[in-house]
């Protein structure tokens, strides 16, 4: 399972959960925070950094692949679960 695929399934368990919407929605903005400090230190970007354009690049198509993985889970979701991906 790739990673975007690993998120978007994490994700779907932090919907599910019987707690609090608000906890969730918390969880789940954890959960992408994690993801993208993850993809910055696999890329080398810091703030420190200067940017590279094809560093910068694939840290754009690493997340609009996330995106589109969100925006599908999303398209499938119901009740609770739709506000969680929608975070």
């Amino acid at each position: 399972m790739d990673e975007n695929s690993a998120f978007v399934t994490r994700l779907g368990q932090i919907a599910a959960l019987p707690r609090p919407h608000e906890d969730c929605v918390r969880q789940a903005v954890d959960l992408l925070q994690a993801y993208t400090a993850r993809l910055y230190g696999r890329l080398k970007i810091g703030a420190s950094n200067p940017l590279d354009v094809k560093v910068k690049a694939r840290a754009d198509r690493a997340l609009a692949e996330l995106r589109s993985k969100v925006l599908t889970a999303e398209a499938g979701a119901t009740g609770q679960a739709v506000t969680i991906f929608t975070a």
